[in-house]
């Protein structure tokens, strides 16, 4: 389902909302919505009324991650699905991970984003990430 650490931070969470004497009882009720239920009854669960800090969801197939891709507001569990979100294919994505749009912004006059060199590339990703709504990142 998901890793310890997220599991760990669910189970306390969960504890906390409603109390050691009511877990026993809604316990099952929530970890069967975590398995069962939709990316966004996922979401709703760890996001609105849990609060938790360790997991996201993805936005596009719904699985529990505690890291990924921070893509602008979505978050993606793998390459594959953060390739969806922005409809880039897997050259495009092994050239420019998924800043092809953001690495133009960077460009000078008259340079082009396909004459650009895989190290010039990676530097430019290197030198800006920090600015950028997109990134892989660890939520701990």
């Amino acid at each position: 389902m998901v890793s310890e650490r997220c599991y760990n931070e669910i189970v306390e969470k969960v504890k906390y909302n409603v109390g050691e004497d009511a877990f026993e009882y809604i316990w099952p009720a929530v970890k069967k919505a975590l398995i069962e239920g939709t990316g966004k009854v996922r979401e709703q669960i760890l996001i609105s009324w849990l609060d938790c800090d360790t997991c996201r969801v993805c936005t596009e197939c719904g699985k529990i991650m505690e890291e990924g891709w921070y893509n602008m507001g979505a978050y993606a569990c793998s390459d594959e699905c953060v390739m969806k979100q922005d409809g880039i294919s897997q050259e495009e994505f092994d050239r420019y991970q998924i800043f092809k749009s953001t690495i133009e912004n960077y460009l000078d006059d008259g340079q082009n984003i396909e004459d650009l060199t895989k190290e010039e590339i990676q530097k430019i990703i290197d030198d800006n990430i920090e600015n950028w709504d997109a990134y892989y990142t660890e939520w701990c």
